[in-house]
């Protein structure tokens, strides 16, 4: 996720990505979405996402899909084992954001403001921040992205909506 380099020219990116073996994209405007397993050891539906200004890279993101948004024990484990993961990879976080409990209703806790997860690492390609935004059409998902700066760790409407 940290491979390409932010600014770099959006076509050299996704030639990079081809002569890796990713390939068979979706395009829309000012993005492109690949379904391709970044994380092997996660089982959940994985989607690395592009966004550009039709000519620069200018983030990128992998979004992970929860199984079950309707169960708050299975998306709590689903959770620690991506962050798991992330944490083996990436080391410790330089900056953490956690508030409130995976229970009840959790697209609700989350959709409310109720329960933040955000962990951030400096990079020499960016910001790397992993969490679960919230997001305005109420979808639940964990997103990791890399960009040049995010908003306040308290802020949580900071994911990629394009991405559907």
């Amino acid at each position: 996720l940290t491979g390409p380099a932010l600014g770099s020219p959006i076509e050299e990116v996704i030639k990079a990505l081809a002569d890796q073996g990713i390939s068979g994209s979706l395009a829309q405007p000012g993005l492109v979405v690949y379904e391709t397993r970044l994380l092997d050891e996660i089982d959940q539906r994985q989607r690395l996402a592009l966004a550009h200004d039709e000519r620069l890279l200018i983030k990128t993101a992998l979004v992970i899909e929860f199984d079950d948004v309707g169960n708050p024990e299975t998306s709590r484990q689903t959770f620690e084992r991506v962050r798991a993961s992330l944490l083996q990879r990436l080391g410790s976080p330089h900056r953490t954001y956690e508030r409130g409990e995976f229970e009840g209703d959790f697209v609700s806790q989350v959709n409310r403001g109720h329960l933040i997860r955000i962990m951030e690492w400096d990079t020499d390609k960016g910001i790397l921040r992993f969490g679960i935004p919230r997001r305005l059409d109420g979808q639940v998902r964990m997103e990791l992205q890399c960009a040049r700066k995010f908003p306040p760790l308290q802020q949580t409407l900071w994911g990629l909506e394009a991405v559907r």
